[in-house]
Order: structure tokens, then C-alpha cells, then sequence
């Protein structure tokens, strides 16, 4: 089966050739993949969403990376995505980018970045599988990518642990097929849901995140501009409080 991402074009969008399975015409269409995931990430609904983001693509020697940035924070997420024959969309890198000025200055909006934007990588991931017609995610990654979803565990079907070639890797494998993708896409929203009363309520005790949730273009403004007005504003800026994965999941 040829790479599914299988060239880049003047405009550094990746083509997809529809191979494998199907007749010649199917197999010699062509489709932006890029472009429908970028327009995924562009409609996903901001009033959900506490963060906006934007999404890039990458040329590596192990595969294609999707990159998705958090605008507020320049927090990151790559992933390395390897469509399979025995479908599959497998990625073998889950890599987080954080800046840790945010967690000095409020702790729960720092938390609240890390987690939404794992959410919303997973997303991504389940989406990408259903264009390239997979039936499920195979995240393979090491055991310090897999600390950032070792509680999200309710969101698998399967979590193992194996020794591979690169060594011991975390298994958590995502079904996207009918039923399955469906129950996946209410646990998401439901912990975001969460997530937005937690912070609602710890906005009352932290000056920082009540500026955040209140100003008027938290959707464009970066958080590093609104820290520098802050401290001029405020004598001290509360650290806030920790927000964790389980606890959102048990609220």
C-alpha cells in the first residue's frame, strides 16, 4: 500500500491518493487531507472550547506530524501519524510543548491548557483516522507521552503496555468506527463540560483566570500579553489551583 500522504504541494498542503482498497478511480482520487483536517480545527465550536487553535503539518523522517497550537498559550502538540494496512491510523509521537510561566502565574488555567488540548489532539487523531477510512487510533508512545493520558483511560477501548523495537511503549487504542466513535465524542465533551465549571468557579479566587474568561478577545489574545497587563494591574496574581485529569473526569 503506497503512503497514504503522498506528496506536498506549492501551497504545503498534503495530497492524498485513495489506495488500497476500491476500484482505479478510487484509488487515483486524489483529496486535501490537510485541508480538511485545518477546517475541522477551524469549526470546532469556540463556545466549548476555552482555548482556539490552529493546525500545521510536518515533513519527518518517521512520518507526517500534525502539529496543533493552542493561540493563547504557544502550547503544542505534535503527533507522527502512519496510516496502516490493517486499519489503522497509528501515531508514534504525542509530544506536549508547554511554557511554564503559565503554571508560575495560574496554575488552573495551565492545567485546563494541557488537558483540553490533549482532548482536542485526540479529536484530531479520530478524525483524520475517519477521513483516511480507519476504524481506530493505535496511539504507541513512550511511557512519558503516556503520562498525559494514563487518566484518561475511560476514553480507550483497550490500554496494554509492550516491548517493541524502540522499546517499552504504551498501547491505548481508539475505536472511531459507528457506535464507539459516538460514546468517545460524549466522554470529551462531557469532561469539557466540566472543565468549564471548574474554572468558573476558581475564576472567583484568581484574578488572572477572571481576566482570562472575562476579556472580550480571549480567543485571539496571547496570554503573555494579558500576564504583563496583569502584573502592572495586580500586587500579586494567585497561583491557582491544580486542576487534574481524574478530577475532571469525577466531577
Amino acid at each position: 500500500m503506497p503512503h497514504i500522504f503522498s506528496k506536498l504541494n506549492s501551497n504545503n498542503h498534503f495530497r492524498i491518493a485513495s489506495s488500497g482498497i476500491g476500484n482505479n478511480n478510487d484509488r487515483h482520487k486524489e483529496k486535501n487531507i490537510l485541508g480538511l483536517l485545518k477546517d475541522c480545527v477551524a469549526t470546532w465550536p469556540q463556545q466549548e472550547l476555552v482555548f482556539s487553535y490552529d493546525l500545521t503539518c510536518l515533513i519527518s523522517a518517521s512520518g507526517p506530524q500534525l502539529k496543533l497550537r493552542q493561540k493563547q498559550t504557544g502550547f503544542s502538540l505534535t503527533m507522527t501519524v502512519q496510516p496502516l494496512v490493517n486499519g489503522a491510523l497509528q501515531v508514534s509521537r504525542f509530544t506536549l510543548k508547554e511554557d511554564l510561566l503559565l503554571e508560575d502565574s495560574c496554575q488552573s488555567l495551565y492545567d485546563a491548557a494541557l488537558i483540553e488540548l490533549v482532548l482536542q489532539g485526540l479529536v484530531i487523531t479520530a478524525f483524520c483516522a475517519q477521513c483516511l477510512q480507519k476504524k481506530r487510533v493505535n496511539l504507541v508512545i513512550s511511557a512519558e507521552e503516556a503520562a498525559h493520558l494514563t487518566s484518561l483511560d475511560e476514553l480507550f477501548n483497550l490500554v496494554s503496555t509492550h516491548i517493541t523495537v524502540d522499546g517499552k511503549r504504551q498501547i491505548f487504542t481508539l475505536s472511531v468506527d459507528n457506535q464507539d466513535f459516538s460514546i468517545f465524542t460524549d466522554r470529551v465533551k462531557t469532561i469539557k463540560i466540566c472543565l468549564h465549571q471548574q474554572l468558573w468557579k476558581l475564576q472567583r479566587s484568581d484574578p488572572f483566570l477572571r481576566c482570562y474568561l472575562h476579556h472580550s478577545e480571549r480567543q485571539e489574545i496571547p496570554l503573555s500579553q494579558l500576564l504583563v497587563n496583569q502584573k502592572k494591574m495586580e500586587p500579586k496574581i494567585t497561583s491557582g489551583t491544580v486542576i487534574t485529569f481524574p478530577c475532571i473526569l469525577k466531577a
